[in-house]
């Protein structure tokens, strides 16, 4: 239940369907898929089932820092502002104790890296076809930005970008750049099939990102 829940979980997160696929724009699936984790963790650290969960200094402050957003609004009687930072930073707060639970050992955590491998290529992808069709799926469009040169021309500059969180191609540049190190240590490790697909196609997205 769980690896369901972690590859679930985190490909609606960078996919992000309910925001570009039709039938599906606006639902609350990962929402559900949230509540649902955060109630299987719950009851996995009642029955003992993971025992570390809340024994971490950074697992401890994690809370504490959700804590802290929804009380500057709170301090200020500003409701609507707290129930809104609440649900921006609750997928954060699921996705990390999604990992923590589900990585225990190096087998684990290798499944997991190719997960975020796997989906960081396909935002790359995405990116990919922005530049080359000008759109990618779902109509999601580059972000230009004005470049004036020295003839006083404006020049605009496309940027590639994804859905919701990625939607700034600063943050979609952050997410791709996150895998990196993890290819080249396969690299290192003569495990090339993996970094051969995703090495070339993820650094031209970063790139393309021109962040």
């Amino acid at each position: 239940m769980l690896l369901f829940l972690v590859f679930s979980y985190f490909a609606l997160y960078y996919i992000r369907p309910t925001e570009w696929v039709p039938g599906l724009i606006g639902t609350p699936v990962l929402m559900v898929f949230g509540i649902f984790s955060i109630l299987f963790i719950g009851f996995g650290v009642i029955s003992r089932k993971f025992p570390n969960v809340l024994d971490g200094q950074t697992e401890r402050t994690m809370f504490g820092l959700l804590a802290a957003i929804v009380l500057s609004h709170l301090s200020h009687f500003y409701i609507r502002g707290a129930l809104d930072s609440f649900n921006s930073f609750l997928p954060a707060i699921t996705g990390f104790f999604l990992v923590i639970c589900f990585i225990d050992n190096r087998k684990r955590a290798n499944v997991f890296l190719l997960l975020l491998i796997m989906l960081t290529t396909y935002l790359a992808y995405e990116g990919y076809l922005q530049i080359t069709t000008g759109f990618s799926h779902g109509g999601m469009e580059p972000y230009y930005d004005n470049k004036i040169m020295a003839d006083g021309e404006i020049v605009k500059i496309p940027r590639i970008r994804w859905y919701g969180v990625f939607n700034d191609p600063n943050d979609l540049g952050l997410a791709l750049v996150l895998v990196i190190p993890f290819l080249l240590d396969m690299l290192l490790h003569r495990r090339f099939i993996v970094p051969l697909v995703s090495l070339p196609i993820i650094t031209f997205a970063i790139y393309l990102t021109n962040s």
